[in-house]
């Protein structure tokens, strides 16, 4: 099994494309997602492996 974790590494413009400088988004979306957390109302990304027997 591969343990291996992958991380995107986005830089700067890549952040103020995405909207990062909209503060009161920003705000209301990790509102959001600790909602959810909170709820347990979430999926893990990556890979999931299924083992075949």
């Amino acid at each position: 099994m591969d343990d291996r974790i992958d991380f995107v590494y986005l830089s700067e413009q890549d952040m103020i494309d995405a909207g990062v400088t909209d503060m009161h988004n920003c705000i209301e979306v990790m509102t959001e997602m600790f909602r959810l957390l909170g709820k347990g109302d979430y999926v893990m990304g990556g890979i999931t492996i299924i083992p075949t027997v």
